[in-house]
């Protein structure tokens, strides 16, 4: 299995990034399907390449994410929503089955199950004292994710169940800053290890594009549940991460 950067959030949550080791399998292209990833230990982000099964729109619940009972460890393994500061706003806990509650799952207070739902494509931190495999199931993901960016840090990540190339993610709207915005991968301890920076057509090169150093275009895979910082200087960026089936 490799290990990959997994990573991510948005102006829905916001972020740090991780690397985990990760078998990105989709085992059905059906309707319904799932996928299997495994954690390294401390932080990895993590973005889910589903949907709710049944819902309207694209939204994703926190209990279509389970983590292997024989490796997991109850109160130990947890969940982290983060601002754009990348402070932890909302953490919830992985319970096994038996321990406060009937069935595994995950908490926010001791014994409380929690109902949580998020908008499909953003990114959260899985934090597993050890390698634990993760397993996400949902409806897959039909149609391109948009979101629009708050100013500072906003995590999203591939949510498709398919390796995307990084200079199909697009930016729009009249807020967007050539070399301002950037897209950030970070490492399992949070420190950034690449960073893509947003250049508009015509400056320095012929069409709009990600580039790592100064108008130079690069060409970066984005793994299937990999998420990743996008850092806008402004708020209000339209942001466009296609499907990749």
């Amino acid at each position: 299995m490799n290990k990959k950067t997994m990573l991510a959030i948005s102006a829905l949550c916001a972020t740090v990034a991780i690397q985990a080791k990760a078998t990105d399998t989709l085992v059905s292209s059906d309707v319904v399907g799932y996928q299997t990833k495994e954690t390294v230990s401390g932080f990895n982000f993590f973005t889910p390449t589903f949907k709710q099964v049944g819902t309207v729109g694209k939204t994703f619940n926190i209990n279509d994410v389970v983590l292997d009972p024989s490796t997991a460890t109850s109160w130990g393994d947890n969940i982290q929503i983060l601002d754009e500061g990348g402070s932890t706003v909302s953490t919830y806990y992985w319970v096994g089955a038996g321990e406060l509650v009937e069935t595994a799952c995950w908490t926010e207070d001791f014994g409380t199950a929690v109902d949580i739902d998020f908008t499909s494509g953003m990114s959260f931190i899985i934090d597993t004292q050890v390698p634990v495999k993760v397993t996400v199931a949902g409806e897959v993901l039909k149609g391109n994710i948009t979101a629009t960016t708050v100013a500072g840090f906003n995590f999203i990540g591939n949510s498709s169940p398919s390796p995307l190339d990084i200079q199909s993610i697009t930016l729009s709207g009249d807020n967007t800053t050539s070399w301002g915005d950037n897209i950030q991968i970070l490492d399992e301890g949070g420190s950034t290890i690449s960073t893509y920076y947003w250049v508009a057509a015509g400056e320095l090169v012929e069409n709009a594009c990600w580039t790592e150093d100064f108008g130079t275009a690069v060409e970066y895979s984005i793994d299937a549940g990999l998420g990743f910082i996008l850092d806008t200087q402004n708020s209000d960026v339209d942001v466009t991460i296609p499907m990749a089936l």
